[in-house]
Order: structure tokens, then sequence, then C-alpha cells
């Protein structure tokens, strides 16, 4: 029977973490070149591992629905003043699931989109 230590768990689990950083680095220069366009490759690394650890906060686990949260911070400006606070009471919102608080953003993002303005 194999044995897994806990410390080759953790290992095992740092590099899954750099895996899914390193993933999540060139869909967002692929998929949004003109908002990453500015930002040094240590500059994306940051607002990708700081958005994983506030996606966590909020209760998303998942790499797809991390994803989804970087997107949305990306081009709403999680940073900026008032450009991302729309989504807090749906990522407050303790009743509803990642699936649903990730689907809510994005119908959100898509009627915002249809809207003229």
């Amino acid at each position: 029977m194999l044995c897994i230590r806990t410390e080759q768990m953790n290992v095992f689990n740092v590099l899954a973490l750099h895996n899914f950083e390193d993933r999540t680095a060139r869909y967002l220069r692929t998929n949004y070149a003109e908002a990453t366009a500015k930002m040094s490759d240590p500059e994306l690394l940051h607002l990708i591992t700081a958005g994983i650890d506030t996606a966590r906060c909020y209760g998303l686990e998942l790499e797809e629905h991390i994803t989804a949260y970087l997107e949305l911070a990306l081009c709403y400006g999680a940073d900026s003043a008032g450009g991302f606070n729309w989504a807090e009471r749906i990522l407050r919102n303790y009743r509803l699931t990642s699936e649903e608080k990730v689907q809510r953003m994005q119908d959100h993002c898509l009627f915002d989109a249809q809207v003229p303005t």
C-alpha cells in the first residue's frame, strides 16, 4: 500500500499551485492581452496570487471559479474604487454556492455589456 506523508502532500500542493499560477498567467496574457499588456510578469503574478487568496476568502476553491473571479477582477478593476464593488454582495452571500456566485457575476457582466451607455 502506498503511503504519502504530509510533507510529500504539501510539496504536491505547492507544485499544483505554481502550475495553476503559470497556466492562469498564460491564459490571461492570451485572452486579456490589452488589460495585461502594461503588467510585468511579477505584477501579473502578484495579481494572480492576491486574486487566488481573495477568491478563496469568498469560498471559491475550484480553479475554474478562481479563474472566473480573476477575469472579472481584471476587467472591472478589483483594486479600483467602485469598479468591483457590485460583486461584494454576491461574493459575501453565504447562501450561494461558488458555482452560483460565479454565474451571477457573469450574468451581471453580460447584462452590463448589453445596457447602452
